[in-house]
């Protein structure tokens, strides 16, 4: 993942079709937790850190499991990196013994370290875990919320996660020439203006005013996530009629999509539940085939294609038995 990053969840609640807040940044690091086990499988194992934006449930929600699942199989503590306000409701509304076990005093099999250690970040002050840079910025979004500017080498991109408008945040992208793209929360359509300023979200119209008053840059792409999913559709039609060029060629991101810092251009992957969907989907047409289809050949040829399809094989044979 050396100029990319991997966009685990894209929305803003959890659906049968739609992941929460989580992003790959390198082999063992995520920012935020939103979707940790269903997008990785047996790899999330191999995450070390998560940094987080804050400690709302859309955010923090797979730690939990995370650490309970692969308790056992830690070699090192998994490292929780926050705000002091984000780390605090944390240990207290989670890990406290009610809610869950609090992992950060129950030590590893493998040693005397604690599971999870909480590391404090401070706003502004840049750190580094294995060759990426993270600044976390103040957003404007809960009393201790952030988002980060994530560089590898000569590139970054600016994830703010949620947040309500913000001079703050077009001042550090316009300050940063590395920073290529912006991915940034629009939760609500614009008609809903009032529960998106209550609730400290973005809509089309307010992020199209910051982007106009602020942004002074035009080498930017802007990329936006955390929909709510029952608004998906609502807000894609805004944008589309209202306001067209509010991505600068950027886009909506969805789950499994891979941003490339260098040039600021999405590469679609879908995502696992993507895949296992498409699989059954392709298992279901096939069962129907062995009904329908008269045409052996064809039929053979068709179950053959699908294996190879589900299997992501570059060939196969069959064997048939008489």
């Amino acid at each position: 993942m050396k100029n990319n990053i991997k966009i685990l969840g894209a929305f803003g609640s959890k659906t049968l079709n739609t992941a929460m807040t989580c992003v790959l940044t390198d082999h063992d690091v995520l920012i935020d937790a939103g979707n940790i086990l269903h997008a990785l499988d047996e790899d999330a194992r191999k995450i070390n850190h998560i940094l987080l934006t804050h400690a709302h449930l859309d955010h923090i929600a797979d730690i939990p499991f995370l650490i309970d699942i692969y308790f056992e199989a830690r070699q090192q503590p998994l490292i929780i990196y926050g705000t002091k306000g984000t780390l605090s409701a944390l240990k207290e509304h989670i890990l406290n013994w009610n809610i869950w076990p609090d992992f950060t005093e129950i030590p590893l099999t493998t040693s005397n370290e604690p599971a999870i250690k909480f590391t404090e970040i401070e706003l502004e002050q840049e750190f580094s875990i294995n060759e990426t840079t993270y600044k976390p910025i103040k957003t404007n979004h809960t009393s201790s919320s952030c988002g980060y500017v994530i560089t590898k080498g000569d590139y970054a991109t600016f994830f703010t996660a949620d947040t309500y408008q913000s001079k703050v945040i077009w001042d550090e992208v316009n300050k940063n020439n590395k920073i290529k793209s912006l991915i940034i929360d629009v939760s609500f359509p614009s008609a809903l203006d009032k529960l998106a300023a209550d609730s400290k979200h973005l809509t089309p119209k307010r992020l199209h005013e910051d982007k106009i008053n602020h942004l002074q840059r035009d080498d930017v792409k802007i990329f936006i996530n955390h929909l709510k999913p029952i608004f998906i559709e609502t807000i894609k039609d805004e944008i589309q009629t209202t306001y067209l060029g509010l991505f600068n060629g950027g886009q909506i991101l969805n789950d499994g999509d891979i941003l490339h810092l260098n040039d600021a251009t999405i590469e679609t992957s879908l995502s696992k539940y993507q895949q296992d969907k498409n699989n059954i989907n392709q298992l279901i047409e096939i069962g129907h085939s062995l009904t329908s289809e008269k045409n052996f050949d064809k039929l053979m040829e068709k179950i053959l294609v699908t294996a190879k399809q589900i299997s992501n094989a570059d060939g196969g044979t069959l064997y048939l038995v008489n």
